[in-house]
């Protein structure tokens, strides 16, 4: 409906209570709805910030091939080989001095603190009681002969001369630390020997038959291992009087990259032979010592 012209507009109009009340009311309404929407805003945690792509270029580093994975199906590792057993320090051997040094510091593990003072000096060695040839070679069994024609300047008459052997009497005595080196060995002397040659390891024959094989057959030659070497000599009558070297087989190596002084049960019988039967006849004799 047209406002009537006639009006005086401009001049205000007495409002009621009750749009009074409703414009208060309104008011209340709004400032209510600002408080809330302001305690929203506080609580509320910040948008997170739009993420920014790096357009930075990535720079891979190139290795060697040999730091690279083959791809495709990868073998399980498997159990480590064994190397062929060389022996460390053999450049150190080439002279007698160094060597009896080197067996002297493994006799004296090998003894412990058992043995007093008094006594490791009667029986210490040096190089005056040693046989080191100055040859090339990594411990191979089948090198012994080379060995023995070099340690021994008359080793053919030592070795072959029957005539002049006596029963249960070796020249020459080789200590290792296993049966199955000691057959190496018997195999490596075949072409350097006309006798018989004496086996004394514990799988090779029966305490009774090397006793028997002693009184029945000369040899100039014997390879054993140390405990049945000692049992022999105190019980079975093997005798030492016409040694002239004995042979330690230090070259040699087993699968724990043990050699035959670090083999516990091997080290304490080779220990007890060395000092109460070969070390005393090195330094009031002429017997002579080497390592293999």
């Amino acid at each position: 409906m047209a406002e009537d012209l006639n009006d005086d507009w401009w001049e205000e109009k007495p409002v009621s209570k009750k749009a009074r009340k409703e414009e208060a009311g309104d008011k209340k309404a709004t400032s209510a709805a600002k408080r809330a929407k302001k305690q929203a805003n506080v609580s509320a945690p910040p948008p997170a910030a739009a993420e920014v792509e790096d357009e930075t270029p990535k720079i891979t580093p190139k290795l060697p091939e040999s730091a690279v994975a083959p791809v495709g199906k990868q073998k399980k590792a498997g159990r480590k080989q064994f190397v062929n057993p060389v022996l460390a320090n053999r450049a150190l051997l080439g002279s007698t001095q160094e060597a009896a040094r080197i067996l002297w510091d493994e006799v004296e593990k090998a003894l412990g603190s058992g043995v007093s003072v008094v006594e490791l000096e009667t029986i210490h060695i040096d190089g005056s009681h040693m046989v080191q040839p100055d040859i090339e070679y990594t411990g191979d069994w089948a090198l012994i002969g080379d060995f023995l024609r070099k340690a021994l300047p008359d080793g053919q008459k030592v070795l072959q001369d029957e005539a002049a052997l006596r029963a249960r009497h070796p020249r020459v005595l080789l200590i290792t630390g296993s049966a199955t080196r000691g057959c190496d060995f018997v195999r490596g002397l075949n072409g350097i020997r006309s006798t018989m040659i004496g086996r004394f390891f514990a799988k090779h024959m029966k305490f009774a038959q090397q006793i028997e094989f002693m009184e029945q057959h000369k040899f100039a030659f014997a390879v054993g291992t140390p405990g049945r070497i000692t049992k022999l000599h105190t019980e079975g009558g093997l005798k030492f009087d016409d040694l002239q070297l004995v042979i330690i087989d230090y070259a040699y190596v087993d699968v724990k990259s043990r050699n035959v002084f670090q083999i516990p049960e091997v080290q304490r019988d080779l220990g007890a032979l060395l000092r109460a039967h070969v070390l005393p006849k090195c330094i009031t004799g002429s017997l002579r010592l080497a390592l293999f």
